[in-house]
């Protein structure tokens, strides 16, 4: 699907409440927001730009956000970042308080209207990255209620009601076309009203509005994506889940590296590997086996550890649901894993270890391994567990022990990872 706008408009019972943020309309004007601002901007900075290498945690920037807000208790922003931080870490009441504040603050504060539509665009697109699409929903409706006429409200409407567990498919259809009637000529609301058929099993319906999308845009990458997965799914009656699982197709794989079309071997596994993480989000959101924030957060470390083996590996065919790959290095990843990322602690670690339990768990149970190869690997990478906690924790007393020369560290890196972090 392609992005999507937001915005909202507080019902709030508290009418005190209400009051004092009508007070200060001109909060933009004060110290106390200017001086919200500077520090906000500058902690951005530094996340972009780390001095001596130290980029602050989500916990300290969080620390910083609260901060900010004793000073400028209406500093929207800072709220809104509070409230997906909390939302991050499943603590859920509390962050939907301050995503809550946050809009009413934004409604509040903002006099341009266009002004405030973008930021309401924003928020709820943080809202979609955090799989918060109930609350995105949520928004998007009152949005909608202020700027009846952006027709990009309504198509972004259908695209939420669709991810939702018992999201009503043909809801999400009325808006997709509510959207069309005032933009008939909207390439990508075809292409994405094209897509919400395809989801239904609707091929011939889906067809024709994404050929419709490519006659008025030729150049639509999105509807010209959409339409090959259209012909896949249609040939072999499929589902879209049956597509993001399909098997890998290694013969194409090989002959593409035996000709040294590197970009195209990159590409296509960079294919099955998004198509592998979107089956799990979609499996675990339908299912509900887990809260978004914890789908997400598997989601996110298996991105990056995957990333991170990749770059060792350097092979051209890279498949996340390589699973003898992982199994056979498992401990010399780790070490390059832990010395690479110098602040690793317990809570990454457990992070690595849980994601891959869970997602390989999913691909174990949807036959895209074995029930065989999973066992081993679970129980071979649990054996190690003590001895790469030991490691860590070892390195981490180390590495800023200023009494200690480089040679002495070096003598001891070796040591603890057996030579394994060399030629990084």
């Amino acid at each position: 699907m392609e992005a999507r706008k937001k915005r909202q408009k507080s019902n709030k019972k508290e009418k005190s409440k209400e009051a004092n943020v009508k007070k200060v309309k001109d909060i933009m004007d004060t110290s106390a927001w200017k001086e919200a601002e500077w520090i906000h901007s500058g902690l951005y900075a530094q996340t972009l730009f780390p001095l001596g290498g130290m980029n602050p945690s989500p916990s300290e920037i969080d620390g910083y956000m609260e901060e900010i807000l004793k000073r400028c208790p209406g500093y929207f922003p800072a709220l809104f970042q509070r409230g997906g931080y909390m939302l991050s870490t499943g603590n859920t009441l509390e962050g939907e308080k301050f995503i809550e504040k946050g809009f009413e603050w934004m409604e509040a504060v903002l006099k341009e209207k266009e002004e405030l539509y973008e930021s309401i665009s924003n928020a709820v697109e943080q809202l979609e990255k955090l799989l918060r699409f109930d609350l995105a929903k949520k928004y998007l409706e009152k949005a909608a209620r202020l700027f009846p006429g952006k027709a990009d409200l309504y198509d972004d409407l259908a695209y939420c009601v669709l991810q939702l567990p018992d999201g009503d498919q043909n809801e999400a259809l009325e808006l997709h076309k509510k959207a069309l009637d005032m933009e008939p000529k909207n390439s990508d609301f075809l292409s994405n009203l094209g897509w919400t058929h395809l989801i239904m099993g609707n091929y011939e319906e889906a067809e024709i509005y994404i050929k419709k999308s490519l006659e008025l845009n030729k150049n639509n990458e999105i509807a010209w994506g959409n339409l090959k997965i259209l012909k896949y799914i249609a040939k072999k009656n499929l589902t879209f889940f049956d597509y993001l699982l399909r098997p890998v197709d290694m013969e194409k794989l090989n002959a593409l590296s035996e000709k040294e079309e590197t970009d195209k071997v990159v590409n296509l596994c960079r294919e099955y590997n998004i198509d592998r993480l979107d089956a799990f989000k979609i499996y675990h959101m339908k299912n509900a086996k887990f809260p978004p924030h914890v789908i997400q957060d598997i989601m996110q470390t298996i991105k990056i550890f995957m990333g991170f083996v990749d770059k060792i590996t350097m092979n051209e065919i890279f498949l996340y649901e390589d699973i003898d790959l992982i199994h056979v290095d498992f401990k010399y990843f780790m070490h390059k894993f832990i010395f690479k990322f110098g602040d690793v602690d317990d809570e990454i670690l457990d992070d690595v270890y849980r994601s891959l339990t869970h997602f390989y768990d999913f691909l174990r149970e949807l036959k895209l391994i074995e029930s065989g190869q999973y066992v081993k690997f679970i129980k071979d990478i649990d054996g190690l567990k003590d001895e790469l906690f030991h490691k860590m924790h070892e390195y981490n007393k180390i590495r800023r022990d200023d009494t200690m020369s480089e040679e002495e560290k070096e003598e001891i890196r070796e040591e603890l990872f057996e030579g394994d972090h060399s030629f990084f």
